[in-house]
């Protein structure tokens, strides 16, 4: 990938035009993207969701030694392991993703591809 010219990794959609070079990479790497830790999830009927209150606790089914997901903006792009920074949280990231993938991850849910497993594992 050429450093001064990113082309879009998206392609061009129906009533959508193909997309345009972006040729200040600057701009695109100080972008603040929001960062989110994917602890787990669930379905929950509303009737449970309504009959929550403080001390409920909501179980999940991820055991506690799992990795966690590491997301941009919504789009999985890798994940990792819980560590304590002093007194707070962090991640060790075991797995991430290509830079295409961050790349796309900045177009949304819409445009990136569906999230995949399918990381490098750093620690090999």
């Amino acid at each position: 990938m050429d450093a001064s010219t990113v082309h879009a990794a998206r392609t061009a959609g129906p009533g959508r035009p193909p997309a345009e070079p972006c040729t200040n990479i600057g701009r695109l790497l100080a972008l603040q993207v929001p960062v989110i830790v994917k602890l787990a999830s669930r379905k929950m009927r509303m009737g449970e969701v309504m009959r929550l209150s403080p001390g409920t606790i909501i179980e999940f089914e991820k055991s506690a030694s799992e990795p966690l997901d590491l997301l941009v903006n919504n789009v999985v792009i890798g994940g990792g392991d819980v560590v304590k920074v002093g007194e707070n949280f962090g991640l060790r990231i075991s797995r991430i993703g290509r830079p295409q993938q961050m790349i796309l991850a900045l177009g949304g849910e819409d445009d990136a591809p569906p999230p995949t497993d399918e990381f490098p594992d750093t620690n090999a």
